[in-house]
């Protein structure tokens, strides 16, 4: 599908000022995940964070020569705002009578042959 470029800044708008430079989510990284995800904001969103947040998995806090680097909390952000993007893609869902996980399973069958076991 095209997009248009205001599509377009309207996701950058909502990445981080460095997001191109830094992780190289600029305009064409974003057009890809407009296709991948059928242009869904939420989607797009939570996917940079999710990013962000396998990335940033093994920093911590060092603590060195009297001074304290808290890279922890960057990790901490990522997770936050990962969360942030799943709560609005679950509202999305909830909002549109969207379930996932549940199979409905008579528990009587035509006759008792083909009853089934589980």
């Amino acid at each position: 599908m095209k997009y248009t470029d205001p599509e377009v800044a309207f996701i950058v708008g909502h990445l981080p000022d460095d997001s191109d430079k830094l992780y190289g989510w600029g305009p064409e990284k974003v057009l890809e995940m407009l296709d991948e995800y059928d242009g869904s904001l939420n989607w797009i969103m939570w996917r940079f964070w999710y990013e962000r947040w396998v990335k940033t998995f093994e920093f911590i806090d060092i603590a060195e020569a009297g001074t304290t680097r808290a890279l922890e909390r960057i990790h901490l952000h990522c997770k936050d705002m990962l969360d942030y993007w799943q709560d609005k893609i679950d509202k999305d869902a909830r909002k549109f009578g969207m379930t996932f996980g549940v199979i409905a399973r008579p528990t009587e069958c035509c006759d008792d042959d083909r009853r089934s076991t589980i």
